[in-house]
């Protein structure tokens, strides 16, 4: 079972929705019901695939006659949980990590240089 299919099909779905929002935005600019409607839908489903798990099993739980008490908090820790298992997974190593961090680093000081030259320019 490759566990990463199941983690990127959220993902997968929310990039499918975003690409579709923005060629709708790009080709249909004056149809504000088809993209309103759209982004209405595809936030239903994201939310539909994030909380149904915890949901339906919360309704198992008590029609099974399982405490409502301890049925909420194993509700919240089935989400948490389901939450953990859709994330998607880091393939970096810790290597191209680092490398990452100091190029991330390397501009925030090149930002910062370029906002005190101006500041020292229009002061």
């Amino acid at each position: 079972m490759d566990l990463n299919k199941y983690r990127n099909c959220i993902n997968n779905l929310i990039n499918w929705e975003w690409n579709t929002l923005k060629q709708l935005r790009r080709k249909r600019r004056r149809n504000f019901l088809l993209r309103i409607s759209f982004v209405i839908f595809s936030l239903a489903s994201i939310l539909f695939c994030l909380f149904s798990p915890a949901f339906i099993i919360w309704r198992l739980l008590i029609s099974i006659g399982v405490q409502d008490s301890l049925a909420d908090l194993i509700r919240i820790i089935i989400l948490f949980s389901w939450l953990w298992f859709i994330s998607p997974m880091d393939n970096a190593s810790k290597k191209e990590r680092e490398e990452k961090n100091k190029r991330k680093i390397e501009i925030v000081e090149e930002v910062e240089k370029i906002r005190k030259a101006y500041n020292k320019k229009y002061k």
